[in-house]
């Protein structure tokens, strides 16, 4: 039996390391000294190859980082999809919310649809469709919100 897997990731950066940075120099008066010419940021760390092909696609996601944690530098989340099981894997690091479309995973409602956030499993209905928002608590247990 083929195993049909369909697989997303996010890579959220922090605002200091992905930010832009401009490499032209403001004009200055004559008198004035010349300015420090800074570095740019370094690029946010190597993708696995295996990623950066789904990275580049202009594909809807299914999995969206909303929010990283206040205490983090940086974050990501990585999502799969296993058909056969009728279930969604999810792996998070800094993260503190994160929504599912999941409307963009062909679920199968008939069965049992498991969700596994951080080796955490629990059973997903469909009350939370089409999109479900999950917050992190500050005790790490992972819960849906509305707002």
């Amino acid at each position: 039996m083929k195993m049909s897997r369909i697989t997303l990731i996010a890579i959220v950066c922090s605002v200091l390391g992905c930010a832009k940075t401009s490499t032209v120099a403001p004009s200055l008066p004559e008198h004035a000294p010349p300015a420090k010419t800074t570095e740019p940021p370094p690029p946010p760390a190597d993708v696995p190859e295996e990623y950066a092909e789904l990275l580049e696609r202009n594909t809807p996601r299914w999995l969206i980082v909303e929010k990283l944690r206040k205490d983090a530098a940086g974050g990501w989340a990585t999502g799969n999809f296993i058909a056969e099981a009728n279930k969604i894997v999810i792996d998070t690091d800094g993260v503190e919310r994160f929504v599912l479309h999941l409307d963009r995973i062909e679920l199968d409602w008939t069965r049992r649809v498991v969700l596994r956030i951080d080796g955490a499993n629990s059973e997903l209905t469909r009350k939370r469709y089409p999109t479900l928002r999950l917050q992190r608590s500050p005790g790490g247990a992972w819960s849906a919100v509305t707002d």
